[in-house]
């Protein structure tokens, strides 16, 4: 097979893959870079409490105590603790179904700052269709498989974009040129730009999307041991013993067991067999967590520190900030927002390029049709 012959399988993969999925891959990535600009605008639509400092803090399991006893009601989801003295613990509750609902306590005197608050419904919105699309359990497949031919759909863009011949022509764009060089000049130079890092965060999408499946596969492929799912590490009933409530003792097992870093989070079982998941910020954006049955207290599991963790461990770790854009801070960030809104550009371009090829295709077909009928 020629060059020329591989390249038109190439864009004929490459013009219905984005025919195909284009609509659904905007939808995921503008999305994620909506959820990118809440996160950072939403605080300057917030009033913001700040927090003077009374003496020592109170400890985790005593703001857990004042939580519990104010809202007995109220299943206790997690505690935020926050990284600067004069912000608040922000609290999180399960509501009905799997909604959540929070409010922020005083770290020094365990006083509420507010009432709790139903959680933001726009950025549940935005999350359900980023990551199934709202189609629950069978609509987070097919985002998964959205995510996977998207990724083929960045690769063969970047196969055809033309500055393979020429650089300079591959990121030119002919602001003056007519309607349709525009719309092409557009397409290639959003697409080179966006291409890799839309189909890294793609990619990572399906991969945690159908994670039973290749999170063994990506253990194996390192030959690296796997360790057990969140799911499967859980809390063992005993007989004629009620759960044990958090105490000072157990946050200090999860210290001993994690070292390094600092507790940002501490998870409450909500079910029987759910557990106390005690979680620190590591540098770099790293976290680990230590479990805690319910029941014993004891240590159910602790994360590997970054030193000690397998390669199949570091690979899984990786697509967080991969996925996220975090790995180099608020550059990528940025970078991230405009790589969601570009899907979008490159649907509406990639779409007009096909339609105006369709049009002179059916412009030609009579001619054909008369040359050959003389034939």
């Amino acid at each position: 097979m020629s060059s020329k012959q591989i390249r038109d399988v190439v864009f004929i993969a490459h013009r219905y893959l984005g025919l195909v999925v284009g609509i659904l891959a905007a939808a995921i990535a503008l999305t994620g870079s909506l959820l990118i600009i809440h996160h950072w605008t939403s605080p300057l639509f917030e009033q913001k409490v700040i927090i003077i400092p009374e003496g020592e803090p109170l400890t985790i399991n005593a703001i857990a105590s004042k939580v519990q006893s104010a809202f007995p009601q109220l299943t206790l989801e997690s505690l935020q603790i926050p990284k600067e003295i004069t912000e608040p613990i922000t609290v999180w509750w399960v509501a009905a179904g799997d909604k959540y609902s929070s409010a922020s306590i005083n770290p020094y005197t365990g006083v509420f700052l507010n009432q709790p608050k139903p959680d933001n419904a726009y950025t549940t919105f935005l999350w359900n269709i980023h990551i199934n699309l709202l189609g629950g359990e069978k609509g987070a497949y097919v985002a998964g498989v959205v995510g996977l031919l998207t990724t083929i759909l960045c690769i063969t863009g970047i196969i055809l974009w033309p500055g393979w011949r020429r650089l300079v022509n591959g990121f030119k764009i002919k602001w003056n040129a007519k309607a349709k060089r525009l719309n092409f000049d557009l397409h290639k130079v959003v697409g080179i730009i966006a291409a890799v890092f839309l189909s890294m965060a793609m990619f990572t999408g399906f991969i945690w999307n159908y994670g039973t499946w290749t999170t063994p596969a990506i253990y194996a492929a390192t030959f690296s041991p796997q360790p057990p799912e969140e799911r499967e590490i859980v809390s063992k009933a005993i007989p004629g013993k009620t759960s044990i409530q958090l105490t000072e003792s157990l946050i200090q097992k999860a210290n001993a067991a994690l070292p390094e870093g600092k507790i940002t989070s501490v998870y409450f079982p909500t079910e029987p067999k759910g557990t106390f998941r005690v979680e620190k910020e590591l540098p770099n954006e790293v976290w680990t967590s230590a479990y805690i049955d319910r029941y014993s207290g004891q240590i159910i599991k602790a994360d590997s520190l970054p030193g000690q963790k397998s390669i199949g461990d570091r690979v899984m770790d990786s697509f967080v900030p991969v996925h996220f854009g975090t790995f180099a801070g608020l550059p990528s960030r940025i970078m991230y927002v405009f790589v969601g809104v570009s899907h979008t550009i490159l649907l509406i371009t990639g779409f007009i390029m096909w339609r105006d090829r369709k049009g002179r295709k059916s412009e030609r077909s009579p001619i054909i049709a008369s040359l050959s009928s003389k034939n």
